[in-house]
């Protein structure tokens, strides 16, 4: 959410936008597990997840 906030100032968003990209960034977070885009390429080498 704070990088959504930072960017949505450097775009010079109005409210409604700046809450709407937060939001987004927030229920994007919800859906991961915590440094998932971190290790993604880590947890990718475990056999178990390889497609």
């Amino acid at each position: 959410m704070h990088l959504a906030g930072r960017v949505s100032e450097s775009l010079g968003l109005g409210e409604d936008e700046k809450k709407l990209l937060r939001i987004s960034g927030l229920l994007h977070d919800i859906g991961h597990m915590p440094l998932s885009h971190a290790l993604e390429d880590l947890l990718l080498t475990l056999p178990c997840l390889r497609k």
